[in-house]
């Protein structure tokens, strides 16, 4: 009841998101303008986390989940398919640099692959137990490339977990699965940090250091 189709495609900045087709293992990118296909189940998909949520999604019939078991940091695809300048991509992490995602523990295995068998989904399944690698290859090409002013990026300076230790959030980040508005926060705070320096970019204007408001230009991804 939330999702407004109509609100969202009348935007004129469009909105790309990524879904994994659960029998093939390929990702899919469809863009708010195509009408072709159902706003309300292209969202659904691509907020389905296996193992996490406890819905089915579909699209034209066939059974689609989170674009990011397949590619969790859409750089390439912004940059290379879209044909976006890196200089005109902004990142945005939850994770500091330094960030090393793990390979996925026994729990998060068996919470996988309760709703998605391997038996059933093969190819899902050796992606989801390979996503930390693509992670960590992605995540690193976008840091290397914002260490060298190609492109933008947003990351807390500090590691997500220490710094909620600090903020005494560490009952909330037990659950590695849960989130909060403290934890929202935390993403808040490093983007505060970053956009003055990003405020004199095309892709951002009418910046107000004092009442912290900005506008981000249409012909941007982020």
């Amino acid at each position: 009841e939330l999702i407004r189709p109509s609100v969202i495609r009348k935007n004129p900045i469009e909105l790309w998101m990524g879904v994994t087709d659960v029998e093939t293992g390929r990702v899919e990118f469809y863009s708010s303008k195509d009408e072709s296909v159902g706003l309300r189940d292209i969202l659904l998909a691509s907020a389905n986390i296996p193992g996490i949520v406890d819905y089915k999604s579909y699209i034209n019939g066939r059974l689609k989940v989170d674009g990011g078991v397949v590619q969790p940091i859409p750089y390439e695809f912004v940059t290379q398919t879209l044909g976006f300048e890196p200089r005109d991509v902004l990142t945005i992490s939850s994770q500091d640099n330094e960030y090393v995602d793990p390979p996925l523990g026994f729990k998060a295995k068996l919470l996988f692959n309760r709703p998605y068998p391997t038996k059933k989904y093969p190819e899902l399944n050796i992606l989801l137990h390979r996503t930390h690698e693509t992670y960590n290859r992605c995540a690193e090409l976008v840091r290397r490339e914002a260490l060298l002013g190609k492109t933008n990026l947003i990351a807390p300076s500090v590691s997500v977990r220490k710094l909620a230790e600090k903020l005494s959030l560490v009952p909330m980040l037990n659950n590695e699965f849960s989130m909060s508005m403290e934890y929202a926060q935390v993403g808040q705070l490093a983007a505060k940090n970053y956009l003055h320096k990003i405020s004199h970019k095309r892709f951002i204007k009418n910046y107000s250091t004092d009442q912290k408001t900005y506008t981000i230009r249409n012909n941007v991804a982020s």
